[in-house]
């Protein structure tokens, strides 16, 4: 999706309280070294001249232009060479500091573990975070678990 911003992690049973406290630190707490960003900036602006040059990509892009006018569905997702050349560190910390909040972060698990537990780490770890106003100028509370409709909790699967 153009709209959202997804990290995979595959993590190993036993180790959730510290992969939590990595991810948690990382949305929050990013270096972003101004060399780094200048590297990762060529990279970008190499893979926009790769979709340039592949016309099934650049399509793509031009039919989404067309489609959806000035909605942000119509901008590229790698963005434009202006608006690479345009980030700096402080302008990705402003942009991590509006978007990757508790209430717009969405953390899916599957596997064998304490969903409570991970949950409360969740919680713990992002108390102090800021929270935007969602549009109706709400705020989400907390991390909770979800289960698939039908499924009393994790065990069901167990007894199946």
């Amino acid at each position: 999706s153009q709209r959202i911003t997804e990290h995979h992690w595959l993590y190993f049973m036993g180790r959730s309280r510290q992969d939590c406290t990595h991810l948690a630190y990382m949305l929050q707490n990013s270096v972003l070294d101004e060399a780094e960003l200048a590297r990762e900036k060529g990279v970008v602006l190499e893979e926009i001249s790769m979709v340039e040059d592949t016309p099934e990509d650049l399509v793509h892009d031009k039919l989404a232009e067309a489609y959806f006018g000035t909605h942000a569905l119509a901008y590229p997702i790698l963005g434009t060479r202006d608006s690479v050349a345009a980030q700096t560190p402080d302008s990705l910390r402003a942009y991590m500091a509006r978007r990757y909040t508790p209430d717009n972060v969405v953390v899916a698990l599957a596997g064998n573990f304490d969903v409570d537990a991970v949950c409360d780490r969740l919680n713990a770890l992002t108390q102090a975070w800021p929270y935007q106003a969602g549009f109706a100028g709400t705020r989400v509370s907390s991390f909770a678990s979800s289960l698939a409709p039908g499924m009393e909790s994790a065990e069901t699967l167990k007894d199946q």
